[in-house]
């Protein structure tokens, strides 16, 4: 995750789970011109998302080190993939508790919370 001028972005693959999120995440990037991402290359492509305000728990997995994938794009927003979410280690807020010491699961951030989303790649704004 990296802190730009206009919020924080964080560089993601894809993990697409089934033909219809493959679908619906292609026909998504069709919709705004993005039309050669297809099924044969999607899963070689690197998205840069930009948040207005960066769920927390996508912090904290960015802090744990943990792998996040894209599972779904459409118009109602992201869905993504955690992945070996290692939960109690490196954490050293007493009031936090976990049921398991790590943790697969989805995360769903709307489209109003993402400011873009960006093939281009790692452009950093730097103040003159």
């Amino acid at each position: 995750m990296v802190s730009g001028q206009f919020g924080e972005r964080m560089k993601c693959s894809f993990n697409l789970t089934s033909e219809q999120s493959t679908k619906e995440t292609i026909c998504w990037f069709n919709s705004i011109g993005i039309d050669w991402i297809t099924e044969e290359c999607i899963h070689e492509q690197f998205i840069e998302i930009e948040f207005l305000d960066t769920p927390a728990i996508l912090k904290v997995a960015l802090h744990l080190e943990s792998k996040i994938d894209i599972c779904n794009i459409s118009d109602k927003g992201v869905s993504f993939y955690l992945t070996n979410l290692m939960l109690g280690r490196n954490i050293k807020q007493r009031e936090l508790h976990f049921e398991s010491g790590s943790a697969d699961g989805i995360i769903f951030v709307p489209m109003n919370n993402i400011e873009s989303i960006s093939t281009v790649g790692n452009i950093v704004l730097r103040k003159l």
